[in-house]
């Protein structure tokens, strides 16, 4: 959970080290995860398995009940297996902070040998004596007919529990610290994991994943930390809700977003934070988003349209810096508009969208834009 549990020196020239204990927890298996003394200090995660040791007895009637049923499609033996997740709290080894972060070293371990074992069932409504027929369909909504659509939510959120994260524990909730498997491509980030609610994703989390070509987050999460997806170049496409309200320094940069459509509860995009996605070609900033912060969407080469909402009031310095294939820019508002100095920009000239995007290229590399 972020403490410190023990320090461990060692030198270049020796890293022969004794490994501490790892520390114990209640119903969990606890093993340290991958590491390599490289010099400098390293945080290493102390991985946690929770073990199997709830598992309730059957009733036999439910047996009897569910032989030779042609409606369960899953294995008849499935009921007996309850619902299991990996779970992992963290621990430091070393706890100094320091520029070798070990998230892509640690995520790895411990956890191949359980997965992330999901069990369902459809035998509840034949174990339930109460329902049966079409009238107990329409009144019950989690059984078929016309209520099938109201559970698309769940469904939606059982599509993507292949993922298994490493999480951190906060007094709201919980951060999503990163992936325990590295082979993930598809990224979803729940609203609730592990009974917790998720406040965000955590500080470099997901930074130099080559791995991840998708990122989807629910509703609810309010958090992306700083350099959360930094290089990560195979990422193209990101779904961000509304509950989003800080983007973090560098989350997406040098990622291979396409398009970028933010409608969210956030009032500013902080520096870098899209800066040097290559292949990036549009933006839409709507949402709260009211500052545009230094840098944003700086180098993103092949963008080539921005559209900016009334919201939009301060565009800070070199936020679409060479931006060297911007030739369409629309503010919703193109009256009022200054540099630093307090020069007014013509609004005739934030009209045309030609000379909008020459202004963002050009007039924006020396000072911010701002209006009242």
């Amino acid at each position: 959970d972020g403490e410190i549990y023990a320090t461990v020196n060692y030198t270049i020239e020796d890293t022969e080290i004794i490994e501490p204990e790892p520390p114990e927890v209640e119903g969990f298996e606890v093993i340290w995860g991958d590491y390599e003394l490289a010099g400098g200090d390293i945080d290493v995660n102390a991985v946690l398995r929770r073990l199997n040791t709830d598992e309730q007895p059957q009733d036999p009637a439910d047996d009897e009940e569910n032989i030779g049923d042609s409606e369960n499609p899953t294995n008849p033996d499935a009921s007996e297996t309850p619902e299991t997740h990996e779970n992992s709290d963290i621990y430091d080894e070393n706890g100094d902070d320091s520029d070798t972060d070990s998230n892509e070293e640690s995520g790895n371990t411990g956890n191949e040998e359980s997965g992330n074992t999901d069990t369902n069932t459809d035998t509840d409504n034949d174990k339930d004596p109460d329902i049966g027929g079409e009238t107990d369909k329409e009144e019950n909504p989690e059984i078929g007919g016309e209520n099938d659509g109201q559970n698309e939510e769940e469904k939606h959120e059982e599509e993507h529990i292949q993922n298994v994260f490493s999480y951190s524990i906060c007094d709201d909730g919980c951060l999503i610290n990163g992936l325990i498997s590295a082979d993930d491509t598809e990224i979803y980030i729940p609203a609730e994991y592990e009974g917790l609610k998720v406040i965000g994703i955590a500080e470099k989390a997901f930074s130099d994943n080559t791995q991840i070509v998708s990122l989807e987050i629910a509703e609810g999460v309010t958090e992306i930390g700083a350099k959360a997806f930094y290089k990560c170049t195979s990422l193209e496409a990101i779904e961000l809700p509304y509950s989003i309200e800080n983007i973090g320094d560098r989350a997406f940069y040098g990622t291979a977003i396409r398009e970028l459509d933010l409608q969210i509860s956030a009032e500013s995009i902080s520096s870098n934070a899209f800066a040097s996605c290559t292949a990036l070609e549009y933006v839409n900033i709507g949402g709260n988003i009211q500052e545009i912060g230094i840098c944003a969407f700086y180098e993103c080469v092949k963008l080539e349209k921005v559209e900016l909402s009334e919201n939009v009031t301060r565009i800070g310095k070199n936020a679409f810096a060479k931006c060297l294939s911007l030739y369409d820019a629309r503010f919703a508002v193109t009256e009022g508009w200054a540099k630093d100095d307090g020069s007014l920009i013509d609004g005739s000239s934030l009209s045309d969208p030609r000379s909008a995007a020459d202004i963002l290229k050009i007039d924006n590399t020396s000072s911010p834009l701002s209006r009242d």
